[in-house]
């Protein structure tokens, strides 16, 4: 916050939000006159034209390469250089950093920059390329390329594409990470938490993290949609692509391209280019599922490929490359996880497809209910996200027969197998609980047995061997989300 006094005594209070609007109050602050002022920046993230609440353009500004002032408007437009100006609105300006208009110099935080030579005023400490002859000079600006390159902090380079690069790698990385799924879930909260940092990210404002935000949970909204007129195809018995018939896959795809068009348009970019990269990025998603056999651990160089065909399309249809890739990234990124809603347990994969599906209770007989989730030693499962981890895998050939017999009995409720396989069957996994409210309960597991209803366990009689089966060929961690929300 700004507190400038001007002549005469009156003093404006400026506020920078989010890096798209300037708010200035003047007068009495209970009862403040305020002056809106949203921010439209170029790609180098100068200012270009302030708008008022109204749209109409309150002032214009415009620098040549190195960021020396100039004419924005009238007869010398982008030709004539401004000495000394008297900025309406901020003194801020080139690549979003403070300008010393009396001197003639950019403050930018580390050092100072002098825009008529291209110079940095004093040295910089930092050697970022020692191979780079243009680096080698520590007075240079941005190795004396302007128009590609900016410097933050004064201190150090950075090319203009590394916004969206990290961008993608939010998309990739940060939705399956444990940490991550443990404090915002792997629903659409979480999807719409890692699509607002990555808008940060990629625009360098609040504004660009709300478009994130939103973006993601379309995408998400819309593969959840799709996945179960998929899951219905494959309970009716049909074979078609991804699960989908040829005119549900097209409305899918045309689907994915409208929300990259509006994504494309909300972020200052046109629909068409928008629309062509996630759209196109969907098209192909039937080759893409196949990296890497459809293993989760292939997911980030799933999302990596769709990326790489989202920016292509966007450079074929007279679009950045940059802005196709985020927005195929979104696309791919955000669909739908496992989940266990006290009736079916769902092997769903990293790309929103139920590859399997198996029928399931949790609770004793008489106490299934969701309502009876605080109940100890009765009640099913609580709701919450839990960790299914290959090393919590056990079968009961794994125990010394002597033990395996005294399970049997049932005086010995304290043995590791207490009931014997009739109450367990010969497979189980420990469950750890990572989020929700547990109510003091321990002791989930995921098992089988002759007869269903067991306390806290989610409990598959007869299919247990097969879903064994497909975790230990599946070789990694997953995580189970139940959510007893369809009863």
């Amino acid at each position: 916050m700004e507190w400038i006094t001007r002549a005469g005594g009156t003093v404006e209070r400026k506020r920078y939000i989010g890096g798209f609007l300037i708010l200035t109050e003047t007068g009495p602050q209970a009862t403040p006159a305020r002056q809106y002022r949203y921010v439209f920046p170029d790609h180098l993230g100068s200012l270009d034209t302030l708008v008022d609440q109204n749209g109409l353009v309150q002032e214009r500004m415009s620098f040549d390469a190195h960021g020396s002032r100039r004419a924005a408007t009238g007869s010398g437009i982008w030709q004539t250089l401004i000495n000394n100006p008297a900025p309406a609105n901020t003194t801020r300006g080139f690549t979003g950093h403070e300008h010393v208009d009396r001197a003639g110099i950019v403050h930018m935080n580390g050092r100072l920059y002098d825009p008529l030579l291209g110079r940095m005023l004093s040295a910089d400490p930092i050697v970022q390329e020692p191979e780079n002859a243009q680096n080698l000079n520590r007075y240079t600006y941005v190795l004396n390329n302007p128009l590609s390159y900016t410097d933050p902090t004064g201190l150090s380079f950075f090319k203009k594409y590394w916004r969206s690069i990290v961008s993608i790698a939010i998309n990739i990385f940060l939705p399956g990470a444990g940490w991550f799924i443990a404090a915002f879930g792997n629903g659409i909260a979480g999807a719409m938490v890692a699509g607002f940092l990555s808008g940060v990210v990629g625009s360098g404002n609040l504004q660009g993290g709300l478009i994130g935000a939103f973006s993601a949970g379309v995408f998400f909204g819309i593969g959840e949609k799709f996945q179960t007129i998929a899951n219905a195809n494959k309970g009716a018995g049909l074979k078609a692509l991804n699960g989908l018939k040829p005119h549900q896959f097209a409305a899918k795809v045309l689907a994915h391209g409208t929300a990259g068009g509006v994504m494309s348009t909300l972020q200052g970019g046109k629909f068409g280019h928008g629309f062509a990269s996630a759209g196109v990025a969907q098209a192909f998603a039937p080759a893409i599922d196949g990296i890497g056999g459809r293993a989760n651990a292939y997911a980030p160089a799933r999302i990596l490929a769709a990326s790489l065909v989202g920016g292509t399309s966007s450079v074929l249809s007279g679009g950045k490359f940059a802005n196709g890739a985020v927005t195929a990234a979104f696309s791919r990124a955000f669909n739908d996880e496992p989940h266990f809603d006290g009736e079916t347990l769902k092997w769903v994969d990293d790309d929103g497809n139920v590859v399997e599906q198996y029928d399931a209770v949790s609770g004793r007989v008489g106490y299934q209910s969701p309502t009876l989730q605080n109940e100890t030693d009765k009640g099913p499962i609580p709701e919450g996200l839990f960790l299914v981890s290959q090393e919590d895998y056990q079968e009961s050939s794994d125990m010394p027969m002597s033990r395996r017999v005294a399970s049997y009995n049932p005086f010995f409720k304290t043995t590791a197998w207490p009931g014997g396989t009739p109450a367990w069957g010969n497979q189980r996994i420990w469950l750890k609980p990572i989020q929700g409210e547990m109510y003091g309960r321990d002791a989930f597991s995921i098992h089988g047995g002759d007869y269903p209803g067991s306390a806290g366990c989610i409990d598959l009689t007869f299919r247990m061997p097969s879903f064994a089966t497909r975790f230990r060929d599946y070789g990694s961690d997953m995580w189970l989300h139940v959510n007893f929300s369809k009863q």
